[in-house]
Formats: C-alpha cells, structure tokens, sequence
C-alpha cells in the first residue's frame, strides 16, 4: 500500500468528515476536488472509506449531496473552539458471520476487559483550553495565543493583544511587534524592553492570556474519528480522551503522532497506565494526526491477581511479563496452580499447561498470542488450625504454634467451659498419617490445668480437634435393655454427648481398610449413656466406661460381659464371651479391641421406681415402693390395714400388665367390628353418622386392667388368693354401700336400696319390668368384685330360672345387668347395640363402677 493512497484516502475522508459536520439546516455540499480524489479509487477502496467513516458512498457518487463550494457553507475545518461534531455512522450490510464473532468476544469481554477500555471509556465532548494555569516552559507563543500587557507609571492602561495571522501584535505607541514563535519569557523580555526604551517613565507587566485552539485529526482505531479543535497544550493521551478512546480493535501500545506526513512519536499508552511515564506524551500542534493502529498480540490473564484484563504484548515478552502487567499474583492466589491455555497453529483444538510462577522455566515462557493464564485461588483451609469443640466457649478454631499445650490453651476453667462440661474427661481427636486416618486420645482438663507439668496437660500438634464433652446423664430407656443389639439411634435422640461423638465414630469405620478392625467398641447395660463409642487410649474397659459416663448405682461389676468377634485361620468369624469383674484392679485394665461390645449388667432386684398406688379406705392410703415378689397381702399390711367402713367385697384393682393385654384384645376386636360396620354400610344397611360411631369411644379406657381378687380370702390368709403386685398396678377398697344396681333393658335403671331376701327378679320389678328389647335368657348378675354370675334357663319355657347360687348369692353392691336383643331392632339403628353385646361386661363394670364410687 503506497503512501500517496493513504494520503488521498485522509485527504477525502476530511472532506466528507467536513461537509458532514456542517449545519442540519443547510444541504451540505462535497467540494469538486474530493469528489475527484473519491472516484478515483478503486470500487472496493471507496467501500472501505465509507464503512470506516460512515457516509453513504452511493449516495455521493449517485449525486444525492450537492457538489459545489459554497462560501455560506464553509466547513468548520481548523475553526477555534469549535470542535467536529460526532458521526453516526450508517449500516451498510446485513450481519455477517463475523458480526455474530465480534457479539461474542463483546459479551466475553464483558467478564474480562482489555487493560485500559475503562480509562478511555467516556463520552465524546470538547476538551475546553485552560487559561489560568502557568504555561509550561518551552511553549512557543503562536496564532492565536492572546497576551495581556499592563503599563504602570507616566503611560497607564490595560490591554489584550492577540497574536495576528502574520505571529504579531500592534502595541499602543510602539507598534507591531513579532512574538511567533518565541517563548514566553523571551516575549516578555522583548516588550518590556521596548516599553522601557520607547516609553520612558512607563514599566510593562505581561501575562499569557486564552491560549490558542489546535486542530488535530483522530484516525484509526478511535472510537469517534475525525478532526477535533482543542487546547494548544493539548498532549496525545489527551486527544484519546477527546475522542472517546480507542475501540476494542485498537492498539495501546504504539499509537503514532504524524507531522506533515512523518511519524514523529510513537507513544505506549501502557508507559503511562502502568508506570505513570508521560516522557512520550507529545505535546501537539495543529495539523497533527493521531493515528491508532491496530492492536497487536494479546493474552488474557484471570483469577488471584491485581488487575485480571486482556493484555497487549510485545514481541518476546513472556509470561513474567504478563504477570507484572497484571500488577502480580494476590495474597490470597497459588502461584503453584497457574493454568495456561494456548492456541497453537494447525491444532484444532487448544491445549491446557500447568505452570508453577515461583519456577524460571515457567515465568521465562514467551507469551503467544490468544494465550489465557488463569491463577488459582489458594485454598481456604489454614495450615495451622487447632479445632475446639463441646462445651466450651472458646472460639471454633485457633492457631498452633510450636510448644502449645492444653494449658496454653485453657488457662482458665471457670471462663473458658461451660458449667455443663465433664472436667475429668476429654479428648483429642488427632491424625496419625498422610490418609487423615485418626486416633481418640484422653486427657483430663481439670489435670491438665491444675498439674501442667502432668501427663494430661498434652502437647498439641496441627489439626488436632480438642472435645470438651458434657457431663453424662442417665438414660433409663436404654438401661432396660442390657443386649447391644437393640440399642439403635431413637434411643440416643437428643443425647448430647453421643450426637457430639456420632461423626468421630463414623470416621473411624470409615477409614478402617481391609483385615482391619475399627476402632469402635458398643457400651451396653447399666450405664449412664449406653451407646456406640470410639476407643479411646490403650482401649482400657476403665476409659471405656468414663466415656460411656460411668457405672449406674445398679451396675453388677462382679460380671460384666465382653462379646467379641474373632476371625479363624478359616476366614471364618466366631463369638466369644469373656466374663471381667470389674471391681479387680486386673480386670479393669482389661484391654477391649475394635468392635468389642460391653455390656454391665445390672443388679438382680434392683428398682428404685417400682411402685404400686393404694387408694379409698386403707389406714395409710398412698404410693408404695415396691420389691421383686411383693404381694398384695405384704402391701395391706404396710398400709396398716383397712378402715371400719371398707367394703372388701367391692375392691377394684387394676393390673398394669393385664392392662397392656386387653387394651390389645380391644384393637382387634375395635377392627373386627369396624370392618363388620364398613360391609353393613356399604350394602347400605347403616346411615353415615351411624357408621361413624368408633368403638374405642364406647368403652373407658380406665376400665382396662381390672382383676378380680378375693380380697376378703387375702385378709384371711388365703395363700391362693394372694396376688404378687408389679410396677403401675392400683388397688381401691370402696366403703360399704347398701345398694343394688340394675341397668339394661328396663324401664327405671339405677340404683335401688338392698334388702336382705329379695330376688333377682324382684329387683327387676322394681326397676319398672325389662322392655320389649330385653334379651331375658342372657340376664346376669354382676358381683360387687367384679365376676359375674348367669342364670339357667329353661328349655320348656321362656322364664327366668336362676340357680339357687345366683338367687340367694344377691349381696349390697352388686348389678343385675339385662342385654338388649339385636334381632328386635331393625338394621339400621344396631350400631349400639352391636357394641354393647360385644362389651356387655365392660359396661358393666363402668355402671358398677360408677354406683360403688357414690
């Protein structure tokens, strides 16, 4: 390419430029000689002008704008202070697919942008001359610059000169004088030289008034080409701002400064971004051109350094350079982890380097273009922690140092552990290689503290996690259970000391490998905190226990039970049981290895909770603690017998076991009558709300658990009679009532004075006769202890016949119950009487009940 084409191609795109900037008002005109010099190229020069400078070529050759100088149009060219308005420039094609390339580097510049946009990256505007700074030493006075003399003495008076096309100004009463060229002090010098000469008497003061406009033209790669007017002491970096800085095509690193066709300075901007080096920043003249060119190679650097951007580089630099560039690796980047991924020619895909930036070879790597160099984050983790953990109120983690000991650490127990912590048992969880394989160690804190020169007060090293464990609370839930096997994680919920040691334990059956046991031993029995545990220390039964929270008082320590599991030369596994006394000093230090269970077993008889309540007219009436064997005698006479109004006959007790057994009893047959219910209603034989009626709501579960005794036979000495008592089982000896109850199908139910002589049938009378929904044949009589008592019927007729037993057996506080006949009532309305067949004699009991509680 010839310099003469570059020449004309500036010289018509200022014309265009020109002519473009002029007024909206006016058509504007292309003067004859540019119109020439645009024709003159060859069809894809005039292309690539119009697209780079934003007119419409076919409008122009086509004759659209009027070609003709006009003086009333004169373009703006070289006008001070008036600076050429921005170009909007015109799409000439549609997208191409180097448009959709040049979206994507935009939107991946918008993660990582080149070193600099953002400092040139403002608006287009004038760049106003600055009049009341001092002119710098070595600026030349020319056309334009104004200068303000003062005379002072015999000739006064005030005057703006303003240096004329021919670099003269006219003095009052010396005339003109040439100050082109010449520097400010070298002006001031000859005027008040000829002030003092000419004028005698009379003294000048001069100062520099508006310096004179420049004309510079910004071409290349600048966001807003085109001519710009501004300051006489206007530098390169300071025209890049007033054109709105270089495009993301454009070079930083060697922008040019043309003087009458000749490169005069090459400037990199990076001296001065970088460096804050201005020596190549030029001071500009008018008819200037700034020209950026088209950026060199690049590469791209991210990650933990100073300033991440896309770098301009030079030939040869390397990736040191890069690096300073990017103002270094930060505090907080690996230096070790640097990725580096190249493009290389003919390789169709790019390749990915490691490099270590504290090595020589890898910071005298050359950079090439397109290169990408990430630094990795250093990692968050702490080469030096100490964790701290439990009850305690020290912070999670501090740092070791070389020597540091629990006492250094804990110097205070009353301020550095909670209230709740266990002050004779501790531990340190500690790494033991390379795998983050760990073993349990225990200390005491109290020891520790107190006796640093003691064994307890531990040296620590780096990673070691010191537990402060709570203080052990019984859990009786598991004490029931003395076999390991059932111990499972619903009984530990909310178990503090276990939920604290849970993740130490998983761990180690994690990291156990093969052939080798973990380290973790089960504590069952009567212990405070029965659970699974890691083994701590040289595995001693007694460090075992002290983490378990030591022996409940029921504790056996004559017999407790280790079951471990050996392996065969077979490969085959087999069950052992060794007994420990653990009151032995020997057995104690028994030594238990990796999943050993250790079960305590608790003393035969002992209970401390057991007890039975005595209620209604005994002499001490109360809750009693109870033994293994007690019976309901022994019970009587602890209670100081019965009151003179007991009635023995009707005493209620309830057994907590036979409780247990008919509350199940009850659930099969709630079901069996719900599903009977579900198939009456779905053949449409019962209503909704009839079949709605729950079983379990017909009969009191307080009824559930009553046994009959012969209480009477106890107090006599009845050793058959007798009853052993457990745990949650109540007796109540009403006092005596001289009543008989009748309830059932009769008019009048209720409860009715007893007279000695009368008969079943004649209580019935007296309840007003049974109803047309008797059953007759099924009426009994219910005993004031609870058993009951049926007639025999006979065959011939249907009249009540009862045994000689049941007629003269009719004593104060007993009921005479009369079912109802299901086959009486129609299908829709049985539900209750379903109900009360099926439970006749637990209702029953809750009439009875209620009459001998009046």
């Amino acid at each position: 390419m010839s310099y003469s084409w570059v020449f004309s191609k500036l010289f018509v795109a200022v014309g265009f430029l020109t002519c473009l900037a002029s007024a909206q008002a006016a058509i504007p005109a292309v003067p004859p000689e540019i119109l020439a010099q645009l024709q003159n190229m060859s069809p894809a020069e005039q292309k690539a002008l119009a697209r780079q400078y934003g007119f419409d070529l076919d409008r122009v050759l086509g004759g659209g704008i009027e070609v003709g100088a006009d003086d009333g149009q004169r373009s703006a060219l070289g006008a001070p202070g008036e600076p050429l308005e921005p170009i909007q420039r015109v799409d000439l094609e549609e997208e191409s697919p180097s448009e959709d390339l040049a979206k994507e580097e935009a939107v991946r510049s918008t993660v990582l942008k080149r070193f600099g946009s953002s400092l040139f990256d403002s608006e287009v505007g004038t760049f106003a001359p600055v009049d009341n700074i001092p002119v710098p030493e070595g600026y030349r006075l020319g056309v334009g610059d104004e200068l303000r003399v003062m005379l002072i003495g015999k000739e006064q008076g005030d005057f703006l000169l303003l240096i004329d096309r021919d670099g003269s100004v006219t003095l009052p009463k010396l005339g003109r004088v040439v100050l082109s060229g010449l520097s400010f002090p070298e002006a001031k010098q000859l005027i008040e030289k000829r002030v003092s000469q000419q004028l005698i008497g009379s003294e000048a003061i001069l100062s520099m008034g508006s310096l004179r406009s420049i004309n510079v033209f910004m071409a290349g790669e600048i966001k807003a080409p085109g001519n710009y007017s501004m300051s006489a002491l206007s530098t390169l970096s300071q025209s890049i701002f007033i054109a709105g800085g270089i495009t993301d095509t454009g070079s930083y690193r060697a922008v040019e400064l043309k003087r009458q066709g000749k490169t005069v300075r090459s400037f990199d901007l990076y001296d001065l971004l970088l460096f804050g080096d201005n020596s190549g920043d030029a001071r500009l003249q008018s008819g200037d051109v700034v020209f950026v060119p088209v950026a060199g190679p690049q590469a791209s650097i991210n990650g933990e350094v100073v300033r991440p951007a896309i770098y301009e580089f030079e030939n040869g630099d390397t990736i040191d350079h890069l690096v300073n560039m990017a103002g270094g690796v930060r505090a907080t980047g690996n230096p070790h982890q640097a990725l580096l991924k190249r493009y290389r020619s003919g390789s169709s895909l790019p390749s990915m380097s490691n490099l270590d930036l504290r090595e020589a070879e890898s910071l005298e790597m050359q950079v090439r273009d397109g290169d990408a160099l990430s630094v990795a984050k250093m990692s968050d983790r702490v080469s030096n922690p100490i964790a701290i953990d439990g009850d305690t109120k020290l912070d999670a983690l501090i740092g070791w140092t070389d020597g540091l000991r629990i006492a250094d650490v804990f110097t205070n127990l009353d301020a550095d552990v909670e209230p709740t912590a266990d002050l004779n048992l501790s531990l340190i969880v500690r790494r033991t290689n390379s795998l983050n394989d760990i073993v349990v160690l225990p200390f005491s804190l109290t020891e520790a503290v107190l006796s640093p020169s003691s064994a307890d007060n531990m040296e620590l090293q780096p990673f070691d996690r010191i537990m402060i464990l709570p203080q052990p609370t019984a859990d009786k839930a598991a004490i029931v259970s003395l076999d390991a096997e059932n111990i499972d994680a619903g009984a530990i919920e909310g178990n503090t000391r276990l939920n604290l040691l849970a993740p130490i334990v998983k761990r180690l059956e994690r990291q156990t490998r093969s052939g080798a046991r973990a380290r973790v031993v089960t504590v069952a029995g009567a212990v405070r905190e029965p659970g699974l545990y890691p083994l701590i220390g040289d595995g001693s039964i007694a460090d075992v226990i002290a983490l378990a929270g030591g022996y409940l008082d029921a504790a056996y320590l004559e017999r407790a039970e280790v079951r471990r599991i050996l392996i065969r030369d077979s490969q085959e596994a087999e069950v052992e049981i060794l007994n420990v006394n653990l009151t032995k000093a020997s057995d104690t230090a028994f030594k238990l290895i990796g999943r050993d269970t250790l079960r305590i077993n608790g003393i035969p008889n002992w209970s401390t909770e057991d007890t039975v309540e005595l209620s209604g007219e005994f002499l001490f009436p109360g809750i009693y603690t109870i033994f293994e064997g007690e019976s309901i005698a022994n019970l009587i006479e602890r209670a100081g017998g019965f009151t003179r109004d007991a009635f023995l006959s009707g005493a209620q007790y309830f057994s907590s076991s036979a409780r247990e057994s008919q509350a199940l009893q009850l659930k099969k047959i709630s079901a069996s009558v719900n599903r009977q219910l579900a198939s009456r209603k779905s053949a449409g034989e019962l209503t909704e709300s009839s079949a709605g009626r729950a079983i379990e709501n017909v009969i009191d579960e307080e009824l559930l658990g009553r046994v009959v005794i012969d209480l009477q036979g106890i107090v006599d000495g009845d050793e058959t009679a007798n009853t052993l008592v457990e745990n949650g089982d109540t007796l109540y000896v009403p006092k005596y009532t001289n009543t008989i109850a009748v309830v059932g199908e009769v008019y009048e139910p209720g409860t009715f004075r007893f007279e000695e002589g009368l008969t079943l049938e004649q209580y019935i009378q007296i309840a007003g006769g049974t109803t047309n929904y008797a059953l007759n044949k099924n009426t009994y009589l219910l005993k004031a202890d609870g058993s009951v008592r049926f007639y025999r019927s006979s065959a011939l007729k249907n009249l009540m016949r009862f045994d000689a037993d049941v007629m003269n057996g009719i004593e104060a506080g007993d009921a005479i119950v009369i079912p109802t006949n299901l086959d009486y009532e129609p299908p829709l309305t049985r539900v209750s009487a379903i109900t009360s067949v099926v439970f006749q004699s637990l209702t029953s009991i809750a009439a009875f009940l209620n009459i001998t509680k009046q």
